[in-house]
């Protein structure tokens, strides 16, 4: 059996982010679902986990779909998405900052330019154009932003 991988799946190729720290790291974890079969790589742990054996490595799930991360959850994973992105890739907001543009952009082009899942999209960009630092033109599914 291959060794489990220790460096984390690119940015945006993953919804959610599910972690547990009861299990060794020492062999691979699988979670199917019906879309996908997300396979656990041995990743540092989100500040947000419980990490009472205080490991330095846990077993990590990058998973794509609702589902898998749902399933997960059934058998004790955690969900640690927003914690572990605010770790690993600095906030939101500021990330969603760093790629706008003088440009009206689509919720799905800022999200896949910043490498961001849909979770972290609500708060960042409400607390963005609360702030006048983001424009947005549209309504419902027509909304675009810009830099203000």
């Amino acid at each position: 059996m291959p060794a489990l991988p220790h460096v984390p799946p690119k940015p945006g190729s993953y919804r959610r982010i599910m972690q547990r720290a009861d299990k060794d790291i020492s062999f691979r974890m699988v979670m199917p679902a019906y879309d996908e079969t997300a396979q656990s790589y041995a990743v540092a742990p989100a500040p947000a986990l419980r990490n009472p054996q205080g490991r330095e490595k846990v077993q990590t799930l990058f998973c794509k779909s609702r589902n898998t991360a749902f399933r997960a959850e059934k058998y004790g994973w955690v969900d640690v998405t927003e914690s572990w992105l605010e770790a690993h890739a600095g906030p939101a907001r500021e990330r969603l900052l760093a790629v706008m543009d003088d440009e009206f952009r689509t919720k799905r082009e800022l999200l896949k330019l910043a490498g961001l899942p849909e979770t972290s999209w609500r708060r960042a960009i409400r607390e963005l154009v609360d702030d006048k630092l983001a424009k947005s033109k549209g309504s419902g599914h027509n909304m675009t932003y810009r830099l203000a």
